[in-house]
């Protein structure tokens, strides 16, 4: 199936139907606080399984599942995927290993949140989407998604005026560049000073 961007795909507390396996786009795996603040769990991208807690006895979306942009998805009922995990080891051994994975993410993105200034939180978070995407952190370098920033926002566990006021910052000394949607680092070295830069840095 194909879904236009910013499309709701799952919601959190209700029962997954069916599990996603990403061809195409990004998806965003999120919550809202009561008071409208989002925090961002986990950006998918092809070759990404989403749902998996449906294997769970308690069958619930502990997030809520939304494009990014325009994306293409394998769909997969539930039961049936359910029987053929549970009947083939490998398949059960990747499916545990993917919620290890998960849990992961969120632990990691829990520990930046709560000791972790803003500045480091944004600076990990662009040199890690450079890294995931295989850009090499140079002057010049343009992250590979469209980081807008309801997008990084939801990451650092902030606001979208927080956000700007500290791209303006970078912006005015030089470090980033920021053109409509599109983020471009020019003092790569001044992002690992802020960030406290280490090779295993959380992918959030």
């Amino acid at each position: 199936m194909t879904f236009p961007p910013d499309e709701p795909l799952m919601n959190r507390g209700i029962a997954v139907e069916r599990l996603l396996y990403v061809l195409d786009g990004q998806v965003l795996l999120h919550a809202t606080s009561p008071d409208g603040r989002e925090t961002a769990y986990n950006l998918c991208r092809r070759g990404d399984i989403i749902g998996l807690t449906c294997l769970a006895s308690s069958n619930v979306a502990h997030c809520d599942v939304t494009t990014i942009t325009s994306c293409e998805a394998l769909m997969v009922e539930r039961m049936l995927f359910h029987r053929l995990v549970f009947e083939n080891a490998a398949a059960t051994q990747e499916a545990y290993d993917r919620v290890v994975e998960m849990v992961w993410h969120a632990t990691s993105l829990a520990e930046g949140l709560a000791s972790q200034s803003l500045k480091a939180r944004l600076a990990r978070w662009i040199l890690a989407r450079l890294e995931d995407g295989g850009v090499a952190p140079e002057p010049g370098a343009v992250l590979p998604i469209d980081a807008n920033q309801r997008l990084i926002a939801a990451f650092a566990g902030v606001s979208r005026e927080t956000v700007n006021r500290q791209l303006k910052t970078w912006a005015e000394d030089g470090i980033v560049s920021v053109s409509g949607r599109t983020l471009r680092v020019l003092r790569p070295e001044q992002l690992r000073i802020a960030a406290q830069y280490v090779k295993d840095v959380h992918r959030i």
